[in-house]
């Protein structure tokens, strides 16, 4: 039995003061789903079954805050080693 490789190419793109859309390309192995976690400056995280997506779209970001975007592929108990990226969301335009 092969080890889960990583998913690869892990970009944020469409990135607004509150969403961004983190995409990646797909895993060799046999899996049953990956997984996104997402964590703040300020340590606060979320973490979120995507299912066979490769596109998961970020919603009630904060505005002007780095994120570090995590996705591995699972199978089972077992999973993979994580890809990670960062995307900082903007900050709103005042008027």
């Amino acid at each position: 039995m092969t080890d889960i490789d990583s998913p690869s190419n892990l970009v944020t793109t469409e990135v607004t003061e509150s969403t961004a859309t983190v995409t990646w390309e797909r895993v060799q192995a046999e899996i049953d789903g990956y997984m996104l976690s997402y964590i703040s400056a300020d340590g606060s995280s979320q973490e979120i079954s995507v299912g066979a997506d490769t596109t998961y779209r970020l919603t009630g970001l904060s505005p002007g805050v780095v994120y570090t975007v995590y996705v591995w592929a699972v199978k089972g108990s077992r999973s993979s080693r994580k890809s990670s990226t960062e995307a900082e969301t903007g900050l709103p335009v005042l008027f």
